[in-house]
């Protein structure tokens, strides 16, 4: 999966760069096998840090999950929307089951 970080008024280190990077594709391919890509933008606003996540899931394309959250610091941003994000994916898992009757 191809994952986009960018990050606008705020420096974001590489080790931070390769966790979300870690988080979001372990997180995401426990729900989904085929997503294409993810796109994670971090902006800072006075003392609030937003972080946006978009995933393109791949199998229905008009499909695509978005969360967002704002908290003071930028590991605890990216968690709340990376797991809003994963409670979409899974709701979505959950609606598109076939069961067997």
């Amino acid at each position: 999966m191809l994952v986009k970080i960018s990050a606008k008024t705020i420096h974001i280190s590489d080790t931070l760069k390769q966790y979300m990077q870690d988080k979001l594709e372990a997180g995401v391919s426990k729900y989904v096998k085929s997503a294409v890509s993810a796109e994670i933008s971090i902006t800072k606003q006075r003392h609030l840090i937003n972080t946006h996540i978009l995933v393109h899931e791949g199998i229905h394309p008009d499909k695509i999950i978005q969360s967002e959250a704002a908290e003071d610091d930028v590991q605890v941003s990216f968690d709340f929307a990376l797991e809003k994000a994963l409670k979409q994916l899974r709701r979505f898992k959950r609606k598109n089951k076939t069961y067997k009757g």
